[in-house]
């Protein structure tokens, strides 16, 4: 009686410690290198924060921790999460302002049609968690706000194309299959969806796929003269934000069968003051739930339209809900 006292004592103090520690932990800033070629003297960092079970992103971290995860020192973009940027010349990219990186149970909040693109004939009551983990597949959640990068301040991005680039992904891959982390030329079509996209249109041509799970060829490569730069291609998986704010969500397989698996909940901040009025309300509060809300209350303190009001809150309600505290005393934003 006494030893079941002893393990019931044990165990009980083990979980107040967990729910002590709480469901998210902030990291380190890190440099967002997607934007660093033309990006001059601008900040170009990200804050990171981690649900349960802990982890991060393939990033520098920044200001005074500059190591070099990358295996293809070319071709420096965050591998789990695709850019947002401009096909041009050169690219023009738009930085992250806050990453959060959570698990497969994030996907409790997702979407029917998304689950079946990652799972198909998954019911929606069925743990989709549960399902990877028996097939041995690899599931990378994150939730990401993207700001206005290289795009000046007087310039808004509503009514613009835009690519999403999965080249980071590729390049981790090739680099880890072939063992050859310098090479510079490699190609891949790779399974890619975009769902539930709000404020979002089909681009003229070369749309990212939309609703439904759909190949798109990604490229790295030398240059026209054969030279030993890198650049990256084709002008392809586009689409047009239309609000001042926008969502969705984005899914990427890639493997012999597809077993590692890329799940991104995005929200883009179209304008240069949204942008700015998000990334102060991430950085000035170290704080979970307080920063949550400081960029929930964007929208009302911009008075921006109804619609972005509604994007915005939905998305922050949503990380809200996935993230909720062990405790269930703890307050919820």
């Amino acid at each position: 009686m006494k030893n079941k006292l002893a393990v019931l004592l044990i165990f009980t103090v083990c979980l107040t410690g967990i729910q002590a520690f709480g469901q998210v932990l902030i990291g380190r800033n890190f440099w967002d290198r997607s934007s660093h070629p033309t990006y001059g003297n601008r900040i170009q960092c990200f804050t990171q924060w981690s649900l349960l079970p802990r982890w991060q992103v393939t990033a520098e971290q920044g200001f005074m921790h500059h190591d070099m995860p990358f295996l293809n020192y070319r071709y420096q973009y965050i591998p789990e999460i695709p850019f947002v940027g401009r096909y041009e010349s050169p690219y023009k990219f738009r930085h992250k302002i806050l990453v959060i990186n959570a698990s497969s149970d994030m996907l409790e909040i997702a979407p029917r049609n998304m689950r079946q693109g990652i799972i198909p004939n998954v019911h929606q009551f069925q743990n989709i968690g549960e399902i990877m983990a028996v097939a041995d597949l690899k599931c990378f959640v994150t939730a990401v706000i993207t700001g206005k990068g290289t795009h000046p301040d007087n310039e808004t991005m509503v009514g613009k194309e835009f690519n999403l680039g999965y080249h980071g992904l590729l390049a981790q891959y090739n680099s880890e299959s072939s063992q050859q982390p310098d090479i510079v030329t490699f190609s891949r079509d790779i399974p890619v969806g975009m769902f539930v996209p709000k404020g979002i249109l089909a681009a003229s041509e070369e749309t990212f796929p939309m609703e439904r799970v759909s190949n798109i060829h990604v490229s790295c490569h030398r240059g026209k003269d054969d030279d030993d730069s890198a650049y990256i291609s084709p002008d392809n998986a586009k689409f047009v934000p239309i609000a001042e704010i926008s969502s969705f969500w984005t899914v990427a397989k890639i493997g012999d069968q597809g077993e590692y698996i890329y799940i991104t909940y995005h929200l883009l901040c179209n304008t240069s003051r949204i942008a700015d009025a998000v990334r102060k309300a991430v950085f000035e509060n170290d704080d979970y739930n307080e920063m949550l809300t400081a960029v929930k209350q964007v929208g009302e303190s911009l008075n921006l339209d109804e619609f972005s009001k509604g994007v915005l809150r939905d998305w922050v309600d949503n990380i809200a809900h996935v993230s909720r505290p062990f405790n269930q005393d703890d307050p919820l934003i």
